[in-house]
């Protein structure tokens, strides 16, 4: 196995810890993966506020191509939102979560983008009458018992107008109100 010796740690590490430069003689790059980790983060770190501004600047400049990012964002990662929003719902409440846990599992439920209590087809996000407001079937996760908190056997993918409705009196009490209401429908 070929090995090279990183310019920062002084390690001496298989050519597969060093990326491709193609300015150098071996064509890898000079340090190792490990210390351009590092140095990447403690760049980053101590120059976040000129990149934030720079990321600002550039997103005001463009709001169009900003809002077509987000919108790709948002449905590639719906999954990705809705674990965060019930994370900080969680702390916020002082409620239980170990949805962290399981989010290969939570992925591919969300991936499905089908109610798990309609069978409706999800859309993600928003915009049926402006900013902040939901379609009826506009994916959400639903806390079966509201007083267990997200905990990822408590948890259901449902249509934001299934969790709307169930409110806090829940799926019961949903239930008995619609039937009441189909019977007198004509």
């Amino acid at each position: 196995m070929l090995t090279k010796q990183c310019s920062k740690c002084k390690k001496v590490k298989p050519l597969s810890e060093f990326g491709p430069e193609k300015r150098s003689a071996d064509s890898y790059r000079y340090s190792c993966r490990t210390c351009d980790y590092k140095r990447s983060r403690e760049y980053h770190r101590l120059n976040r506020a000129k990149r934030n501004e720079a990321a600002r600047i550039a997103r005001a400049k463009h709001p169009e191509k900003d809002a077509a990012y987000q919108r790709r964002y948002r449905e590639r990662f719906a999954w990705r939102t809705l674990v965060m929003h019930a994370r900080k719902r969680a702390a916020k409440f002082g409620w239980s979560y170990d949805l962290d846990k399981h989010l290969p599992e939570i992925q591919k439920r969300v991936a499905a983008m089908t109610c798990e209590m309609t069978g409706t087809q999800l859309v993600n996000g928003s915009g049926c009458g402006g900013p902040g407001k939901r379609y009826f079937n506009t994916i959400s996760l639903d806390r079966i018992d509201p007083s267990k908190g997200y905990i990822y056997s408590n948890i259901r993918i449902v249509c934001w107008a299934m969790n709307a409705a169930m409110g806090t009196w829940g799926e019961s009490v949903l239930k008995s109100v619609v039937t009441e209401w189909m019977k007198r429908s004509p």
